[in-house]
């Protein structure tokens, strides 16, 4: 019985991982460090001390694709985090007595500022309970006075207030934001032009190597841009060049610190939504994958 169980926590873990691998992200994810830091400075954002819960509940739908409530916090080491939050009632431990307010975090990144800036941390269904801070630029709820960057100070029944802490800035936006301008899409037709290769992808490499791949091709066909790493979100340069004498071949490479992996990749020439072919590492070749979207998290269970 435990290893049949253990069998289905194991699919159940395959199905999530393939999904967060495939998923294609929204405007949510396309906000970054650059993005972000622009987006408080612009007149539609307001900055805040404190916010109610019923202040949260009544902001006003700043992203196209979601209800929830969104935030951004400029983190006291000036690191910017985007996040969606929503409010909750949690039953105490024992079962007794009445359910107490939480502020429940969706989902929340941090980044380095600057537009190729590293994700620092990430958090799906982080439970914000009374006076646990959180310190955003690592991801962790941390005891009083250690370097948090919002705490949660409930209320009892009637709620409670999200608060920044000292040297970390909470944002919140009155209009909606300008919908992420459609990058270019591939050309019509089975025929594969350069720019075609442009975009952004989920890079699943052997297995073992996953994150955010975005390439863009000058005019020259000349390959740049960037590869941020899914577990660890690091940034590393990516170089290359499509193929004069194949079209819908183009060869680039990552440049980690200390190796590169030189990536021999082919286009899909109906619907070109993905990239595929071998890489090389060291002196060993690899196969690779790569699908049009961006990697979302996993999906935490309802509570």
């Amino acid at each position: 019985m435990n290893a049949l169980i253990g069998s289905i926590r194991l699919a159940a873990l395959c199905v999530a991982w393939t999904a967060a691998c495939s998923a294609v992200g929204g405007e949510f994810d396309r906000l970054e460090g650059e993005s972000l830091a622009s987006a408080t400075k612009s007149r539609d954002s307001q900055r805040h001390a404190a916010l109610s819960l019923a202040e949260i509940d009544a902001l006003p739908a700043a992203l196209a694709d979601t209800r929830q409530a969104f935030l951004v916090v400029k983190t006291g080491m000036g690191n910017y985090s985007r996040l969606l939050v929503s409010a909750a009632l949690r039953k105490p431990a024992t079962g007794d007595g009445p359910a107490l307010p939480v502020l429940v975090l969706e989902r929340f990144d941090t980044f380095e500022p600057g537009a190729s800036g590293s994700r620092l941390a990430r958090g799906v269904g982080v439970i914000l309970f009374d006076r646990f801070p959180i310190d955003l630029d690592s991801g962790l709820i941390v005891p009083q006075g250690q370097g948090g960057d919002l705490e949660f100070v409930s209320a009892g029944a009637v709620g409670g207030v999200l608060k920044s802490l000292s040297g970390s800035a909470l944002f919140t936006l009155a209009k909606p934001l300008p919908r992420s301008p459609a990058a270019p899409g591939p050309s019509a037709g089975k025929g594969v032009l350069p720019g075609d290769f442009s975009g952004r992808y989920t890079l699943c490499a052997d297995g073992r190597w996953s994150g955010l791949l975005e390439l863009r091709v000058a005019a020259d066909r000349q390959v740049s841009g960037r590869f941020r790493s899914e577990p660890n979100g690091t940034v590393y340069p990516v170089a290359g060049q499509v193929s004069a004498e194949t079209p819908q071949r183009a060869t680039f490479t990552i440049k980690f610190p200390r190796t590169e992996q030189e990536y021999d990749a082919f286009l899909f020439t109906e619907g070109k939504s993905a990239l595929t072919g071998s890489f090389l590492m060291g002196d060993r070749t690899f196969g690779f994958y790569a699908t049009r979207g961006e990697p979302s998290p996993v999906p935490v269970p309802s509570r």
